[in-house]
Formats: structure tokens, sequence, C-alpha cells
């Protein structure tokens, strides 16, 4: 049985405001399923995986802040869940093609 949408919203908005994402076993709990049936469920929903939804959504937020503020790349990077300044720089260039500092 499909998990009913309203639940399926509120776990998509939890994604969405998260600082970084959740476990799949969080997610699962949080829908009543199994981490495995839960990341097929939102992957279905999302078209993409639970953790490339919240990175994406991560990284586009980093790029606001990029050109938006004077913040230092690594306050922004480790304020939006990234464990290192090299994985958020090698994270964001492989979403637009260019450095943090370029983009800035």
């Amino acid at each position: 049985m499909p998990v009913d949408n309203v639940r399926l919203r509120r776990v998509v908005t939890e994604l969405v405001n998260a600082p970084e994402a959740p476990s799949l076993r969080e997610l699962g709990a949080r829908l009543g399923r199994s981490p495995g049936r839960a990341q097929r469920e939102l992957q279905a929903h999302l078209g993409e995986s639970p953790k490339q939804f919240s990175v994406r959504l991560r990284l586009e937020r980093a790029a606001v802040l990029l050109a938006s503020t004077d913040h230092r790349v690594i306050d922004i990077a480790v304020g939006l869940g990234f464990g290192s300044h090299e994985h958020f720089t090698r994270t964001f260039r492989q979403r637009f093609a260019t450095s943090p500092v370029e983009w800035r």
C-alpha cells in the first residue's frame, strides 16, 4: 500500500528544510516503511534519491549565498552541512561546472 500523500509531503518538507540529509532509517521511520521502501517511494516521488535531492537543495542554497553575501566559502559549506571545504568545493564544481569562488 503506498504511503499517504500528507505523510509524504511532510517528509519532503523536512528534507527541504534539513541542514543535511536524514538517514534512510530515519526517513523510513517517518513514513512507516523500511529504509529500502522509503528510498524507492521517495525516489519515485522526487525523481531522484533523497540524498541527491538534499545535496542538490543545499548546493542551490550555497549558490544563492555565494552570490548574495560575503560569507566565507568555508562558513557556507559548514553551515549547509558539508563535512569539509574540499567536499563542498568538489560537489559544487560537479553541479555547477565552476568553483564556489569563481561562482561568486
